[in-house]
């Protein structure tokens, strides 16, 4: 009887150590390397499958020097970002995204009535997304920021205004 009961607790732990050990490897990503803040651009299509998502792009720099597929955005924790060429060492930065990574579309999990105000923010340039690339070039997305305040203060704050 004993030996039924130990089977027993290890099946049910088994799924509750597997969740636990998932969630502190996506944690330990999250915090590996440097943390940035990037401009975005982006609209918010609904889909009832899928919930509420603020879809956007993270931006590119407007300047004309390398436009072909051989870019790469030059992170900087200093939060100026630029081009350069994709695989040449850049010692001033401290990550690289390829063109066809910032031009990914992402999508960002936002309560069901504000996509409507957070859109506007984004439209009027006044996004932010906040990320990490980790060492294997993985991004991360930590937060959604509009004019400098994470994006929940900022709509409680609007909200209070009105």
């Amino acid at each position: 009887m004993k030996a039924h009961t130990l089977q027993l607790w290890c099946v049910l732990l088994l799924p509750i150590v597997a969740f636990a050990g998932l969630v502190v490897r996506a944690e330990l990503l999250r915090a590996s390397g440097p943390v940035f803040h990037v401009a975005i651009a982006g609209y918010d299509p609904r889909d009832l499958l899928q919930g509420h998502y603020l879809r956007y792009r993270l931006q590119w720099p407007a300047d004309g020097e390398c436009d072909g597929a051989t870019c790469c955005l030059c992170l900087q924790t200093s939060g100026v970002h630029t081009k350069v060429e994709c695989g040449v060492a850049d010692k001033t930065c401290d990550a690289q995204l390829s063109r066809q990574m910032v031009d990914q579309g992402r999508e960002f999990f936002i309560q069901e009535d504000v996509g409507p105000a957070l859109e506007q923010a984004i439209r009027r340039g006044q996004g932010v997304i906040v990320l990490n690339v980790t060492p294997h070039g993985q991004v991360r997305v930590h937060e959604l920021f509009i004019d400098g305040v994470p994006h929940r203060r900022w709509l409680h704050d609007n909200a209070q205004r009105q």
